[in-house]
Order: structure tokens, then sequence, then C-alpha cells
């Protein structure tokens, strides 16, 4: 069974906080089906008779949220202070020499934000700064967005500015994916929605990626990092017709191999934004060495950000 749901609880004290919420999720979902896959058996004898399971993650989530007390309701800036704690249960193959078998990891994550948004309609901009716990580690992160607003309606140059550093950790060799990444794909809460999650597919939705870490546009053969500093920019050109440049550039202190060391990224190319900040598609045209080994078509890359569509939290966002 695959679903998702969301039970959540809004107040509205007279002081200090404009509004305060408390909200429980439970998502699970299918991210990698074995039909027709061929496995071992106990015996070690190969064949599609012994039974196959499908992959899924179930993830719990408690989250509160306080906005801080506004002048105005009228007022575009909002303040936000959130702390949750996730819980997610994955089943993996573990693929030996000797079987195939299932096995299940559980991990709970803690985390504390603060985010500030101001939607003007001028030059909008936001900013937030997040702090992430496990039993291995502890990181840091922030990220800064400005919007430069063109004469003409809905067109505006954006600018991201992204830092991450971790603070603790331990035993993190084997589980890069809790590091840094210039994708930003290392999605391991499931806050986002992919459409093909596992990268079982050899096609174009194996290339979506997402506004998290690094930012990147086009998939990198980058390490996983402990510190990252990247900026992100996208331009749009005054025209009617959907169509602008994007660049990422980057360096991390990078993680390969047990070897620890320092490295600069980035690439420009030419972006159509279908729908803004909803689906863009990203063509390169300049890649740094280091991220081109790859063949152009698998360098076309894609955001989609579902999430955004949701009518809630476009509710939650809009002003008077």
């Amino acid at each position: 069974m695959n679903g998702t749901g969301r039970l959540a609880y809004n107040w509205f004290p007279q002081k200090t906080f404009q509004r305060i919420t408390l909200s429980s999720n439970y998502n699970q979902f299918t991210y990698f089906t074995n039909e027709g896959f061929i496995i071992k058996s106990d015996s070690g004898i190969v064949g599609q008779n012994v039974e196959t399971k499908d992959l899924q993650f179930r993830k719990i989530q408690g989250k509160i949220e306080f906005e801080l007390k506004r002048n105005s309701l009228r007022d575009a800036k909002k303040s936000f202070i959130s702390a949750r704690l996730v819980s997610v249960n994955r089943s993996i193959l573990n693929t030996d020499l000797a079987l195939f078998k299932y096995d299940n990891t559980n991990d709970l994550f803690s985390e504390i934000n603060f985010r500030t948004l101001n939607n003007r309609v001028i030059n909008p901009y936001s900013y937030y700064i997040n702090v992430q716990q496990h039993d291995d580690f502890v990181k840091a992160e922030a990220e800064f967005n400005f919007s430069f607003s063109y004469k003409k309606k809905n067109k505006s140059a954006d600018i991201r500015i992204f830092a991450g550093q971790f603070i603790y950790e331990n035993k993190l060799q084997n589980a890069s994916q809790y590091y840094f990444s210039f994708n930003g794909n290392n999605d391991y809460l499931y806050d986002q929605v992919f459409l093909d999650r596992s990268k079982v597919s050899e096609d174009f939705l194996n290339r979506q990626l997402s506004d998290n870490d690094g930012g990147f546009r086009n998939l990198t053969t980058a390490a996983p990092a402990k510190q990252m500093l990247s900026i992100n920019a996208k331009v749009p050109l005054p025209i009617s017709l959907p169509i602008g440049f994007y660049a990422d550039a980057g360096i991390s202190s990078y993680v390969d191999n047990f070897n620890n060391g320092n490295r600069g990224f980035y690439d420009v190319g030419i972006y159509v934004p279908i729908m803004k900040n909803v689906l863009e598609v990203y063509f390169p045209i300049f890649i740094s060495s280091d991220l081109n080994q790859l063949n152009y078509g698998q360098k076309i890359s894609f955001v989609f950000n579902i999430k955004s569509l949701n009518p809630l939290t476009a509710a939650k966002n809009f002003n008077l």
C-alpha cells in the first residue's frame, strides 16, 4: 500500500506568535519493484521462483512550527522557527556473494530550523538556517535566495547561495548519502517527490534534480562533501519566450575513497522554465572537466517541484 497523509492543528495566540502549527505526517511508497528480477535462493540456486518483495520506505514525522508575530497581516515578511523529528524505515536488498536477502534500516533524525521569507512584489528574498542531528552526525546549513524583478510581470533573475558544514561525524564512510551533494539528490529524509527515485530507468525521468545542497542543474560525478559552498543563478531573457541562462559554481571538501581534498566545479547553460520554480529543463553549454564524464543527452536534466503545487502550501504563504 502506498500513500501519504498529514494531520495538523493551528492555533493563533494573542501575543508573540502569529500562528503555532502542530503536525504529523505519514508517507509510505515503493521505490523499487523486483518484478521479474532474478535472485538467488538460500540454497544458492539462481531462478525466478524465489519470493521477491518490493522495496519500500515508511516515514513518520512530527513537527511544530512557530510563525513570529507580524506588525500587520499585510506585511510581506514572515519568519518561522520549527523543530521536527523524523523516523525513516527503509527496506533494502542486501546482495552479498552467497544470497540475496531483505533487510530493514531504521533511522531517527531531529532538526531545528529558522527561516524568513519576504514575498514582496519587487525583489523578494528568503533565507534559512538549519541544524540536523543523527546518531552518527550533526550538520548545519544555510541558504539565501534573492530575486531581481524585471519590469515584465512574473520574470526575475534569481540568485541562490548555499553553505553546509559537518559539525560532528562518526562512521560515515559507508553512508555517503548523508554528506552534501552538488545535485542535492541525497534525499534520505524523503522530503522530495522523484519520478524515478531508484534510478532504475535510463530515460529522461532519472535526471530529475532538486533545489537542495549545491543546487547544480546538471548531474555530476563529484564526490560527496563534508563542507560545501555554492552559488546558483538563473537569468531569464526579457522576452515573451520562456528561455534564459543559468550558471552554477561551487567548492567542496570532498570524501572520496576515504581521502579528503578540495575541488571547485561549475556549469553554464540554457534553461526553459515551463512553469517557473515548478517544471524547468536545463541544457548545459559549458561544464567543468570534473563533471564532464557523461554524453550530452545524459547531461540534460529537469526540476519538477511537485510539492509546490500543493494548494495548502500556497494558501499558507499567501499575502493579503
